[in-house]
């Protein structure tokens, strides 16, 4: 059996036209990651374990910290050395799972600047549900070649955040599996996802770790936020540096690529 563990990075608003803003948020990220339930606990004992060691067993027992991206990658944790040992921890054993053939990572990255992303009508600024569309059939095919490769058409079953439940999202993996060719062939996998909540649960926070190590990476790469802040690659958090930048793209409006995405992105 195998489990696909989603979530979401950044959010689907407008980004921000301030020159000083700390953050300007110009990606929405959908993603995470492949694992058999085989490897399941192995993975949930380590991240546990390494929230003890570098938190503390007094602070594990009393907070009992969540493995959070925009809590280790945005700029205000950036010097963070105990938080950046943690990322370090995190994202040297997730190599080795992705070596060993454990996990398989898979994400796509909107950048909200782009034409055609927002409907003109709606005031909330919302990504158009087409995105959402698009988004799920580029990630969950590329899953599905995963899945009939490497595991023979095992069967999977999709585990979400609560907090993630986004009508946009669950009508969108609908959508997919019932009216989209590839999407009707995928006998194997659950239509209808499960849910979990972040803080209980380990490999919810590490989906959430993995799809914001891809998001941070896009935000600090970006052109115009190193001319806005002015900032020095060598900053960047440990994990965006281990980023396999194998990366496809899909034309949202047939003249400008809206929609990025990147396939087992660890290297």
């Amino acid at each position: 059996m195998m489990f696909l563990f989603l979530d979401e990075s950044g959010d689907t608003k407008k980004p921000s036209k301030r020159k000083d803003a700390d953050n300007p948020g110009h990606f929405f990220a959908l993603g995470g990651f492949l694992i058999n339930e085989n490897y399941i606990r192995e993975v949930e004992n380590y991240i546990e374990q390494s929230k003890r060691q570098v938190f503390g067993d007094e602070l594990y027992e009393e907070k009992h910290p969540e493995l959070k991206a925009a809590e280790l990658f945005s700029r205000k944790y950036i010097n963070n050395k105990q938080r950046q040992n943690f990322v370090k921890l995190i994202s040297d054993k997730l190599e080795f799972y992705h070596r060993k053939g454990y996990i398989y990572t898979f994400g796509t990255i909107f950048d909200k600047r782009k034409t055609r992303i927002y409907k003109e009508s709606d005031n909330r600024h919302k990504i158009d549900l087409w995105y959402y569309n698009l988004a799920i059939h580029k990630m969950l095919r590329s899953i599905s070649h995963c899945i009939e490769n490497k595991f023979n058409g095992a069967k999977c079953m999709i585990i979400i955040d609560r907090m993630f439940a986004e009508k946009a999202l669950l009508k969108s993996i609908l959508k997919y599996f019932c009216g989209n060719p590839t999407g009707k062939s995928m006998n194997y996998m659950h239509r209808h996802p499960l849910f979990a909540e972040s803080k209980n649960s380990p490999m919810v926070q590490f989906a959430d770790f993995i799809i914001g190590a891809l998001r941070f990476w896009e935000e600090y790469e970006d052109n115009n936020y190193y001319e806005t802040k002015k900032s020095r690659k060598s900053r960047l958090p440990y994990a965006n540096s281990k980023i396999r930048k194998s990366e496809y793209y899909a034309s949202g409006d047939g003249t400008t690529e809206s929609i990025k995405g990147i396939e087992q992105a660890f290297r």
